[in-house]
């Protein structure tokens, strides 16, 4: 492909991208361990950004992320190293960070001080990756709601 479609050619049906009769179903997976200090950490970070990529919506202003997401794509699992990565947006200047709500009591070890420096956003699912990255987008109100009634209908 000579050049990234239009965003409106991003389909919701789970992660394939449609264009003149080309699918392409995107998999990352970086295992525990797989690239030091990277690793599965960068999961919501990949994900965010590829949906950044393919749909031509930048993510907001001062915002970062770190969290794993599940093969299955249901949770937001716990990172390490939580606390030095707010320190470093805070360093960095950033305004707003999300990490997995498992990560929670590393947030409320921290000093009090630190934490009312940036503004923390948790984690449950990957799509809460997106309402915090894209808060006003509509398109990525319905590829969440898709995302969701999908994952819904594989449960029952």
């Amino acid at each position: 492909v000579e050049e990234i479609p239009p965003a409106e050619h991003i389909s919701h049906e789970g992660g394939i991208f449609e264009h003149e009769n080309l699918k392409w179903w995107i998999d990352i997976n970086l295992t525990d361990g797989g690239i030091p200090k990277v690793g599965t950490s960068a999961g919501a970070t990949f994900y965010v950004a590829l949906y950044s990529l393919l749909s031509g919506i930048p993510v907001k202003y001062g915002f970062t992320m770190t969290g794993a997401i599940e093969k299955s794509r249901r949770n937001a699992q716990a990172v390490g190293g939580v606390q030095e990565k707010i320190r470093a947006a805070i360093e960095a200047g950033l305004s707003e960070v999300m990490v997995p709500e498992a990560n929670r009591p590393d947030v409320e070890r921290m000093p009090e001080e630190d934490r009312h420096l940036i503004a923390i956003h948790f984690a449950k699912t990957p799509e809460d990756y997106l309402r915090c990255a894209f808060p006003s987008e509509t398109r990525v109100v319905a590829y969440i709601e898709h995302i969701s009634r999908m994952i819904a209908s594989r449960s029952s």
